[in-house]
């Protein structure tokens, strides 16, 4: 079994092409805490850690629209 890659949440808007400030928004207004289905992992420190594989599927399915 392998480990899911975890990336911070400015490596995630990165990865999405979108401000940090519009990935938090956009968690905030999903009532599960969500990004477009992606959720993220809270960490004791309070730091969110965003699974890459999801995004990049995501990202993936936007681009093939």
């Amino acid at each position: 079994m392998s480990a899911k890659v975890l990336i911070t949440t400015r490596e995630a808007a990165a990865l999405m092409g979108i401000q940090v400030k519009t990935l938090i928004v956009m968690r905030c207004i999903d009532k599960d805490g969500k990004y477009r289905g992606v959720l993220p992992i809270k960490r004791a420190n309070g730091h969110l850690m965003w699974p890459k594989a999801d995004l990049e599927k995501l990202k993936a399915a936007k681009t093939n629209h």
